[in-house]
């Protein structure tokens, strides 16, 4: 059997309480094959967001056309 493909274009929560790696959490549970483009990276905990640092668009841009290429 194949799975569906889901995309999550997200931050990168340090803290793993929300992003992408939740969104790929959730595929997983529905039955589907999550693949992840990163647009930002957080130093996060509980207790607040500390910094963040945004991946540059065309760095994403081409994330996002090499997983277009496989999946």
């Amino acid at each position: 059997m194949i799975k569906p493909i889901g995309m999550s274009i997200a931050g990168l929560d340090t803290g793993n309480g929300a992003g992408g790696e939740s969104d790929l959490r959730v595929f997983e549970v529905l039955g589907i094959h999550g693949i992840f483009a990163v647009t930002a990276l957080t130093i996060q905990n509980t207790k607040g967001i500390k910094d963040i640092m945004i991946v540059d668009a065309k760095f994403l841009e081409k994330q996002i056309e090499t997983l277009l290429e496989d999946f």
